[in-house]
């Protein structure tokens, strides 16, 4: 434990002022005085001195008190996490559409069956927003496909699919086995939005087979995978889309894939938490339904 001296002197560098000090933490002043005196002593260094007859920190003294600030913080999450595995009974989880849609049911089922008197909060949106509510603590843990700055989280793959490339069964290049890009090039393209995992892989996977989005005379955006596979169906453009997402489709045969002998490209789906934040056991149970037996 910090020693208690250490927080006297945090009191007096916010109030810069001995009696309120006092007072604030129920102590004499001289006793305030006397610890003070014991840090400056100890540390060798001077922390106070009155200018214009106002106490102020010295230059050492601020550094001391911002570095204690890290300190109070860190211990406070330390203990919060430390009550939380303990009590925790509810764990909230982001999944991006196509894994919300296509990957997750049974694993929440097989969940719920380990963890009966747990409450699972599930928020399904597109990579970008579910990455800020991560970074905002109002998630646990996310679930996501797409590209990922590894550095900046901890992250796992836990799945890998293709990218595939789809039509209707009706249009000319269905079920092609020599198709090239470029023949895509007058062809009206429903892409998913900007900020969603498919999107970002897209782009990367296109940028590293010297290809891009550019190379289509007509693109549209669309927020919404079942939408974007009944105007596809219609024959009123093609798309990329993850082959799980299209996988019941394709065995109905209500959608058709189109070979590119020039693009071939898997993306990994990332399980995704906090760097700063310490799982606790139930997001460490949670993580391992998925990581015992990953997809390839």
């Amino acid at each position: 434990m910090i020693d208690y001296r250490y927080k006297t002197f945090s009191v007096l560098a916010d109030i810069l002022n001995y009696t309120k000090t006092a007072e604030f933490l129920n102590l004499s002043q001289p006793a305030v005085t006397k610890h003070i005196q014991y840090l400056e002593h100890y540390l060798e260094t001077q922390l106070f001195y009155y200018e214009h007859r106002r106490l102020t920190l010295t230059e050492k003294g601020r550094y001391l008190k911002k570095e204690l600030d890290i300190i109070e913080q860190e211990t406070s999450q330390i203990k919060a996490e430390l009550t939380r595995d303990s009590t925790q009974k509810s764990l909230s989880v982001g999944a991006s559409y196509t894994i919300g849609e296509y990957f997750i049911l049974d694993k929440l089922q097989q969940f719920s069956l380990t963890e009966k008197n747990t409450k699972v909060d599930l928020t399904v949106n597109n990579t970008k927003n579910l990455l800020d509510l991560l970074d905002q603590r109002k998630i646990d843990v996310a679930l996501i496909s797409g590209p990922l700055d590894v550095d900046h989280y901890d992250s796992k793959v836990f799945f890998k699919d293709s990218i595939v490339a789809i039509c209707s069964p009706e249009h000319p290049l269905a079920g092609s086995k020599s198709s090239l890009f470029s023949d895509l090039k007058n062809e009206k393209i429903l892409l998913r939005e900007k900020g969603s995992g498919i999107f970002g892989a897209l782009v990367q996977s296109l940028s590293r087979n010297h290809l891009s989005l550019g190379q289509f005379s007509r693109c549209a955006s669309i927020g919404n995978i079942h939408l974007i596979k009944e105007l596809v169906k219609k024959n009123e453009g093609i798309s990329f889309l993850y082959a799980i997402s299209i996988a019941d489709d394709l065995a109905k045969k209500s959608l058709s894939t189109i070979s590119l002998t020039d693009f071939s490209e898997t993306q990994s789906f990332f399980l995704v938490s906090n760097k700063t934040e310490h799982p606790n056991k139930l997001q460490k149970k949670f993580e391992q339904l998925f990581l015992e037996k990953k997809a390839h």
